[in-house]
Protein backbone atom coordinates (compact mmCIF):
# COMPACT_ATOMS: atom_id res chain seq x y z
CA UNK A 1 0.00 0.00 0.00
CA UNK A 2 1.14 3.60 -0.95
CA UNK A 3 0.74 5.15 2.23
CA UNK A 4 -0.37 9.02 1.81
CA UNK A 5 0.30 11.78 4.50
CA UNK A 6 -2.75 13.73 7.03
CA UNK A 7 0.13 15.00 8.53
CA UNK A 8 3.88 15.58 9.07
CA UNK A 9 6.11 16.85 12.04
CA UNK A 10 9.26 17.59 13.57
CA UNK A 11 9.46 18.71 17.37
CA UNK A 12 12.21 20.08 19.57
CA UNK A 13 13.14 19.67 23.34
CA UNK A 14 14.35 21.10 25.66
CA UNK A 15 15.20 19.98 29.48
CA UNK A 16 13.80 23.00 30.93
CA UNK A 17 10.05 22.81 30.60
CA UNK A 18 8.98 26.27 29.51
CA UNK A 19 7.11 26.83 26.95
CA UNK A 20 7.72 29.41 24.00
CA UNK A 21 5.84 31.75 22.71
CA UNK A 22 3.60 30.24 19.88
CA UNK A 23 3.22 34.15 17.96
CA UNK A 24 6.98 34.69 18.32
CA UNK A 25 7.82 31.11 16.75
CA UNK A 26 5.21 31.28 14.22
CA UNK A 27 6.59 34.43 13.21
CA UNK A 28 10.02 33.17 13.34
CA UNK A 29 9.35 30.48 11.14
CA UNK A 30 6.53 31.72 9.32
CA UNK A 31 6.98 35.12 8.66
CA UNK A 32 4.64 37.28 7.00
CA UNK A 33 1.79 34.76 6.63
CA UNK A 34 -1.44 34.64 8.79
CA UNK A 35 -2.51 32.77 11.94
CA UNK A 36 -5.12 32.02 14.07
CA UNK A 37 -3.81 31.51 17.86
CA UNK A 38 -5.88 28.84 20.12
CA UNK A 39 -5.44 27.92 23.75
CA UNK A 40 -5.75 23.77 23.86
CA UNK A 41 -8.90 23.33 26.82
CA UNK A 42 -7.39 21.27 29.38
CA UNK A 43 -3.48 21.34 28.76
CA UNK A 44 -2.24 24.33 30.53
CA UNK A 45 0.21 26.59 28.52
CA UNK A 46 0.31 24.35 25.57
CA UNK A 47 -1.00 26.76 22.48
CA UNK A 48 -1.46 26.27 18.42
CA UNK A 49 -1.12 28.56 16.16
CA UNK A 50 -2.15 27.56 12.19
CA UNK A 51 -2.77 29.21 8.88
CA UNK A 52 -3.10 28.06 5.13
CA UNK A 53 0.39 27.82 3.40
CA UNK A 54 0.40 26.65 -0.24
CA UNK A 55 -1.52 23.81 -0.75
CA UNK A 56 -0.99 22.54 3.07
CA UNK A 57 -1.76 23.96 6.66
CA UNK A 58 0.68 24.94 8.93
CA UNK A 59 0.83 24.33 12.56
CA UNK A 60 2.76 25.36 15.40
CA UNK A 61 2.53 23.87 19.01
CA UNK A 62 4.10 24.78 22.04
CA UNK A 63 3.63 23.30 25.17
CA UNK A 64 6.52 23.59 28.15
CA UNK A 65 9.46 21.58 27.17
CA UNK A 66 8.63 20.47 22.99
CA UNK A 67 8.13 23.25 20.52
CA UNK A 68 6.52 21.19 17.37
CA UNK A 69 6.15 22.69 13.68
CA UNK A 70 3.98 20.60 11.16
CA UNK A 71 2.28 20.72 7.79
CA UNK A 72 -1.37 19.04 7.31
CA UNK A 73 -3.53 18.27 4.56
CA UNK A 74 -6.23 20.42 4.24
CA UNK A 75 -9.93 19.81 5.48
CA UNK A 76 -11.91 18.32 2.74
CA UNK A 77 -15.00 20.63 2.30
CA UNK A 78 -17.04 18.11 1.58
CA UNK A 79 -18.12 15.11 3.85
CA UNK A 80 -16.23 14.61 7.14
CA UNK A 81 -13.79 17.46 8.16
CA UNK A 82 -11.02 15.19 7.58
CA UNK A 83 -7.62 17.14 6.38
CA UNK A 84 -6.61 15.75 2.68
CA UNK A 85 -4.33 13.07 2.33
CA UNK A 86 -0.75 14.29 0.56
CA UNK A 87 1.92 12.35 -1.52
CA UNK A 88 4.68 14.98 -1.01
CA UNK A 89 5.96 13.44 2.23
CA UNK A 90 9.73 14.05 1.43
CA UNK A 91 9.05 17.46 0.44
CA UNK A 92 7.07 18.79 3.44
CA UNK A 93 9.41 16.72 5.87
CA UNK A 94 12.53 18.88 3.72
CA UNK A 95 10.98 22.23 4.44
CA UNK A 96 10.19 21.18 7.91
CA UNK A 97 13.90 20.22 8.23
CA UNK A 98 15.26 23.38 6.91
CA UNK A 99 12.45 25.73 9.25
CA UNK A 100 13.68 23.83 11.95
CA UNK A 101 17.68 23.99 11.37
CA UNK A 102 17.01 27.86 10.39
CA UNK A 103 15.53 28.72 13.70
CA UNK A 104 16.43 29.34 17.25
CA UNK A 105 14.79 26.56 18.49
CA UNK A 106 17.67 23.74 18.11
CA UNK A 107 19.38 25.91 20.87
CA UNK A 108 20.03 23.81 23.42
CA UNK A 109 17.57 21.32 22.31
CA UNK A 110 18.52 17.67 23.89
CA UNK A 111 16.00 15.86 21.94
CA UNK A 112 14.37 15.57 18.71
CA UNK A 113 11.08 13.73 16.89
CA UNK A 114 10.28 13.24 13.36
CA UNK A 115 6.76 12.38 12.89
CA UNK A 116 4.47 11.41 9.92
CA UNK A 117 0.77 10.17 10.66
CA UNK A 118 -0.24 8.22 7.08
CA UNK A 119 -3.73 7.95 6.48
CA UNK A 120 -6.26 5.69 4.01
CA UNK A 121 -9.40 6.03 4.01
CA UNK A 122 -11.37 2.26 3.85
CA UNK A 123 -15.11 1.79 2.51
CA UNK A 124 -16.29 -0.09 6.28
CA UNK A 125 -14.45 -2.13 8.84
CA UNK A 126 -13.91 -5.22 6.57
CA UNK A 127 -11.97 -3.08 4.55
CA UNK A 128 -9.73 -1.81 7.24
CA UNK A 129 -9.62 -5.02 8.66
CA UNK A 130 -7.86 -6.64 5.34
CA UNK A 131 -5.58 -3.60 4.60
CA UNK A 132 -4.15 -4.60 7.78
CA UNK A 133 -3.90 -8.26 7.89
CA UNK A 134 -1.96 -7.90 4.64
CA UNK A 135 -0.07 -4.83 5.88
CA UNK A 136 0.87 -7.19 9.15
CA UNK A 137 0.59 -10.32 7.32
CA UNK A 138 -1.30 -11.67 9.94
CA UNK A 139 -4.85 -13.31 9.23
CA UNK A 140 -7.30 -10.87 11.33
CA UNK A 141 -11.26 -12.15 11.60
CA UNK A 142 -13.80 -10.18 8.90
CA UNK A 143 -15.33 -7.35 10.96
CA UNK A 144 -12.33 -6.93 13.77
CA UNK A 145 -12.55 -3.46 15.24
CA UNK A 146 -10.47 -1.36 18.11
CA UNK A 147 -7.20 -3.09 15.98
CA UNK A 148 -3.88 -1.24 16.77
CA UNK A 149 -0.34 -3.10 16.42
CA UNK A 150 2.68 -0.77 17.48
CA UNK A 151 6.28 -1.98 17.84
CA UNK A 152 9.82 -0.05 18.54
CA UNK A 153 12.94 -1.08 17.29
CA UNK A 154 15.92 1.00 18.54
CA UNK A 155 18.90 1.47 16.72
CA UNK A 156 22.04 3.28 17.81
CA UNK A 157 22.60 6.83 15.33
CA UNK A 158 24.79 6.88 12.70
CA UNK A 159 25.61 10.62 13.05
CA UNK A 160 26.43 10.31 16.62
CA UNK A 161 27.22 6.63 18.30
CA UNK A 162 26.13 8.03 21.90
CA UNK A 163 22.97 9.17 20.39
CA UNK A 164 20.05 5.89 20.65
CA UNK A 165 17.24 6.34 18.08
CA UNK A 166 13.33 4.84 18.69
CA UNK A 167 11.83 4.16 15.77
CA UNK A 168 8.48 3.31 16.33
CA UNK A 169 5.50 2.42 14.18
CA UNK A 170 1.79 2.31 15.29
CA UNK A 171 -0.97 0.60 12.82
CA UNK A 172 -4.93 1.01 13.58
CA UNK A 173 -8.04 0.84 12.31
CA UNK A 174 -10.23 3.83 12.96
CA UNK A 175 -13.65 4.86 12.82
CA UNK A 176 -15.01 8.82 12.97
CA UNK A 177 -18.20 9.72 13.51
CA UNK A 178 -19.31 13.39 12.59
CA UNK A 179 -22.71 14.85 13.22
CA UNK A 180 -24.26 17.90 11.21
CA UNK A 181 -27.09 19.85 12.54
CA UNK A 182 -29.09 22.43 10.13
CA UNK A 183 -29.36 25.54 12.28
CA UNK A 184 -32.06 27.94 12.01
CA UNK A 185 -33.27 31.47 12.69
CA UNK A 186 -32.35 32.00 16.88
CA UNK A 187 -30.13 29.01 16.22
CA UNK A 188 -32.91 26.52 16.58
CA UNK A 189 -32.14 23.14 15.08
CA UNK A 190 -34.29 22.54 11.76
CA UNK A 191 -33.57 18.84 11.75
CA UNK A 192 -32.56 15.97 13.72
CA UNK A 193 -28.73 15.61 13.66
CA UNK A 194 -27.31 13.66 10.32
CA UNK A 195 -24.56 10.99 11.76
CA UNK A 196 -21.67 9.92 9.29
CA UNK A 197 -18.86 7.69 9.74
CA UNK A 198 -15.59 7.79 8.20
CA UNK A 199 -13.74 4.22 8.07
CA UNK A 200 -9.89 4.79 7.88
CA UNK A 201 -6.47 2.93 8.65
CA UNK A 202 -3.42 4.66 9.91
CA UNK A 203 0.17 3.98 10.14
CA UNK A 204 1.74 6.64 12.79
CA UNK A 205 5.48 6.76 12.36
CA UNK A 206 8.06 8.29 14.97
CA UNK A 207 11.33 8.56 15.09
CA UNK A 208 13.15 9.95 18.01
CA UNK A 209 16.36 9.82 19.50
CA UNK A 210 16.61 9.16 23.59
CA UNK A 211 16.37 12.28 25.86
CA UNK A 212 20.42 13.63 26.31
CA UNK A 213 21.27 15.40 29.57
CA UNK A 214 22.97 17.96 27.41
CA UNK A 215 22.27 19.63 23.95
CA UNK A 216 22.19 17.72 20.81
CA UNK A 217 25.83 18.23 19.43
CA UNK A 218 24.73 18.00 15.74
CA UNK A 219 21.00 18.59 14.92
CA UNK A 220 20.89 19.23 11.52
CA UNK A 221 22.65 15.69 11.02
CA UNK A 222 20.56 13.61 13.39
CA UNK A 223 17.22 15.22 11.96
CA UNK A 224 18.60 14.25 8.68
CA UNK A 225 18.83 10.77 9.88
CA UNK A 226 15.05 10.87 11.71
CA UNK A 227 13.79 12.36 8.32
CA UNK A 228 15.25 9.22 6.12
CA UNK A 229 14.31 6.45 8.65
CA UNK A 230 10.79 7.71 8.37
CA UNK A 231 10.80 7.98 4.57
CA UNK A 232 12.34 4.06 4.26
CA UNK A 233 9.64 3.09 7.22
CA UNK A 234 6.82 4.64 4.85
CA UNK A 235 8.13 2.35 2.12
CA UNK A 236 7.92 -0.74 4.05
CA UNK A 237 7.60 -0.21 7.92
CA UNK A 238 6.82 -4.28 8.27
CA UNK A 239 9.64 -5.26 6.86
CA UNK A 240 12.14 -3.05 9.15
CA UNK A 241 10.52 -2.88 12.32
CA UNK A 242 9.13 -6.54 12.19
CA UNK A 243 10.35 -9.22 9.36
CA UNK A 244 14.07 -8.87 10.79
Amino acid sequence: MRWRAGAVKIAVFTPAPVARETLAVWSEVFPNSPSNLQPVQGMQSTNIASGPLGDKQAVVTTMPGRTELAFTGVPNSNGPPLPAPFDDIAEALGRLRDLVVGSSLIRDCNRVAVIAELVEPTTGADHSCSLLSSELHLELPPGSTDITFKINQPVDASSDAAIRINRIGTWAAQVGQYIQLQVGPVFSVQASPAVTEAHFVTLELDVNNVPLAGAIANVPGLLDECVAEVLALREDCYARLVRR
